[in-house]
């Protein structure tokens, strides 16, 4: 307990998909947010078979997904805790 709260426990979830697409490539395989919160990047059709490509995509787009979700937690979370009362020292 915490504050006289039950404290929650943390769930992290990730959902991952590559599939085809009409998109154009990005410039310079920049990872893109899009207006629903998902992020992407569209890599040249030369990469479907190639693992070193497709797994640094993955890398590449999950960086920045993971820090906004982090972000966005711990602002969240920020809301949830009341300020600690500082102790008066004599």
């Amino acid at each position: 307990m915490w504050g006289g709260r039950v404290m929650k426990n943390i769930e992290i979830t990730i959902k991952v998909g590559i599939k085809e697409t009409e998109a154009d490539p990005l410039p310079e395989d920049s990872v893109e947010k899009l207006d629903d919160g998902l992020f992407r990047l569209v890599l040249e059709s030369e990469a479907e078979m190639d693992i070193d490509a497709l797994e640094a995509g993955l890398l590449r787009t999950n960086y920045p997904a993971l820090r906004d979700a982090l972000v966005h937690h711990l602002e969240e979370a920020s809301k949830k805790k009341p300020a600690r009362k500082e102790s008066k020292q004599d």
